[in-house]
């Protein structure tokens, strides 16, 4: 019973839509929409469509539309006149008749304006009749958009990666590059991203657009000297890499912790001794320390990676919080005193390297 009074409302609704001409729209992505505009302006236009007996309007905006061709407008039938003509006056005899004058009444009918359904019923009942494809499936795409999808699936690292796990560079760099076509080619159409790889991978195309650039930047082949090159970051996917930077904030910083300064203990406080001299406060062991030839070079490269991904998040996120900020600045400073002091110790543990590995070590 439902149904069948949904069908009714879709036919009530759309049936106010006047018909100017029938008309075909040529869209971007290679799609034909066969129907009758009925309604435009300077952002989107109404098409009204009858497929297999079944009427929907639709709402196509500008940016998408490639061409439009309109067919030939039918020719409105003239309308009645009647005429109602006044019988000449007598002549006078001394002068010529005057000619008949003809007075022309035409019959017009006003017609009200047609109404459009709103943004919801149109959508519902295009869907519900069939009219718009399946946004999710890829063979839905242009035949461009189906060769760049063709490449984001044999660039996809199938196997699930472990924490901290660093997909293959080349794997990464195709992925990357085939993501970003992607984005190039459906930028205006959000949604249609989202539900492809909603489908896909199960993850906003923002989301894996972040962790793929990610997995690229944060490789050693593409970090150098503690900085991650971001200069091709789109505003699209910049909010979810703020997110994914922060989430491997702490694995970057736990094997330093260490090295940096510890906090204080609480200790009960303890009364003077009866000699009256103050009692002797230990020294506070450094945490540096325990950087050694041993270790110096792990200990370089974990510093600046750590230096390099909180350098990233104060770039990429100007509006972070004040306490996020001074965090950030306090971190940066601390583990450039690791940094500092494991280059003292790089030199020799690079030589300890090199004779080991010519000795077959």
């Amino acid at each position: 019973m439902k149904r069948y009074w949904a069908w009714g409302m879709a036919a009530a609704l759309l049936a106010s839509a006047g018909v100017a001409r029938a008309d075909k729209v040529y869209l971007k992505d290679g799609t034909v929409r066969e129907g009758t505009v009925t309604k435009e302006d300077d952002q989107q236009l109404w098409l009204r469509t009858n497929r297999d007996g079944i009427k929907a309007t639709v709402i196509i905006k500008r940016d998408t539309i490639e061409e439009i061709k309109p067919s030939p407008p039918e020719t409105a039938p003239e309308p009645k006149v009647e005429s109602k003509t006044q019988p000449a006056t007598e002549p006078a005899l001394d002068f010529p008749a005057t000619p008949a004058t003809t007075q022309a009444v035409v019959k017009t009918t006003t017609r009200p304006a047609a109404t459009q359904p709103s943004r919801f019923f149109q959508e519902f009942f295009a869907l519900a009749a069939g009219l718009r494809p399946d946004i999710s499936d890829p063979t839905t795409l242009s035949a461009e958009g189906q060769a760049v999808w063709a490449k984001v699936v044999a660039a996809h690292e199938v196997k699930p990666l472990a924490p901290g796990e660093v997909a293959p560079p080349k794997k990464a760099e195709a992925l990357l590059a085939a993501l970003t076509d992607l984005l190039n080619l459906l930028e205006q159409r959000p949604a249609r991203l989202d539900a492809l790889t909603l489908r896909y991978v199960n993850k906003p195309f923002a989301r894996w657009l972040a962790e793929a650039r990610w997995d690229v930047v944060s490789s050693p082949q593409h970090m150098r000297g503690g900085v991650f090159n971001l200069k091709d970051v789109t505003e699209f996917e910049r909010t979810e890499l703020i997110g994914v930077m922060r989430g491997h904030t702490r694995a970057a910083l736990d094997p330093l912790r260490p090295y940096l300064p510890q906090p204080e203990p609480y200790v009960k406080p303890v009364p003077p001794p009866k000699t009256g001299k103050p009692a002797p406060v230990p020294p506070k062991a450094d945490p540096l320390a325990g950087i050694n030839v041993g270790n110096a070079l792990e200990v370089r490269d974990r510093a600046l990676f750590a230096i390099a991904l909180l350098q990233a998040q104060k770039k990429i996120e100007p509006e972070m919080s004040a306490g996020d900020k001074t965090f950030v600045t306090q971190q940066l400073a601390e583990i450039g005193r690791v940094l500092q002091k494991a280059n003292v110790y790089a030199p020799a543990a690079q030589a300890a390297k090199d004779r080991a590995k010519r000795n077959g070590g």
